[in-house]
């Protein structure tokens, strides 16, 4: 089994999965959110494009000791990941997060507009985790990431079954039940559903989180919207562009990539 080479890294993302099913060990770091809560909801995390992620209470962290303003930079309308400076590693990444913020008995909406400029990938990595996002609650999580190839959930290759160039602005939306499952969609359209997936370490978490999570892809992605909410599920989201009409909803993909000898590893914390 892999093990962490540099003590107290500030994340571990570690990878097991097979035809049938999927236990990876992720930890990331994720992006700057500003904490608020509303009436109905029990709490609503915003980004901010004002200032970077690790302003607003978010941690950045990576193993590869590139600072934050190397890879991540705002605009006033978006925030900007290029971690294409940091050529490929065997492991490590470059990401935020935040801990303790998501409220177990609720259901939870984690939404994201963005697009993938460029992701180069090493000839050996099988993943996408370039640029990702998603949460740890409890022994389990959710982890969507995105590059050129298209969409991977954990190591489920989604993107053959979604005519989707993810160069483009899309919204991509995780709604689900702390410890029990989730759905995917993306500008509106479900695509995907499955059950939360079981870290199999022993750990547990509370954790939201995104950005760079390999060292095997690299991504120069832009975000412009993104919101963490639970509670109140007819909350405000980001309008929907006409984007992906006729996508067919798919529910329940079985299909896993055969494992690979990599060890994946994203800059940061254990998740």
């Amino acid at each position: 089994m892999w093990k962490p080479t540099i003590p107290h890294l500030i994340f571990i993302f570690h990878e097991k999965y097979a035809w049938s099913s999927a236990i990876a060990t992720i930890g990331a770091l994720v992006s700057a959110l500003a904490f608020t809560t509303h009436s109905g909801q029990a709490a609503t995390l915003s980004l901010d494009f004002n200032s970077l992620p690790s302003q607003q209470g978010w941690t950045y962290g990576t193993s590869l000791g590139f600072a934050e303003q190397q890879i991540f930079s705002v605009t006033g309308t978006s925030l900007i990941q290029n971690s294409l400076i940091t050529g490929f590693q065997s492991s490590g990444g470059m990401s935020y997060y935040i801990d303790n913020q998501i409220d177990p008995s609720l259901p939870f909406t984690f939404e994201i507009r963005t697009r993938i400029l460029s992701s180069p990938t090493a000839g050996w990595s099988v993943n996408y985790y370039g640029f990702f996002f998603g949460i740890s609650i409890g022994s389990k999580y959710v982890s969507i990431a995105l590059d050129e190839r298209g969409i991977q959930s954990d190591f489920t290759v989604l993107s053959p079954l979604i005519p989707i160039n993810t160069k483009d602005f899309h919204t991509y939306r995780v709604e689900g039940t702390p410890e029990k499952d989730f759905s995917l969609f993306v500008d509106g359209t479900l695509i995907f559903q499955s059950p939360l997936i079981e870290r199999g370490d022993g750990s547990n978490y509370n954790r939201i989180l995104f950005g760079d999570g390999t060292g095997g892809t690299n991504a120069n992605a832009e975000i412009t919207y993104l919101s963490f909410r639970q509670g109140n599920q007819d909350a405000q989201s980001v309008p929907e562009p006409l984007g992906l009409l006729g996508i067919s909803t798919v529910a329940g993909l079985g299909l896993r990539l055969r494992r690979k000898s990599q060890s994946k590893t994203s800059a940061g914390v254990s998740c």
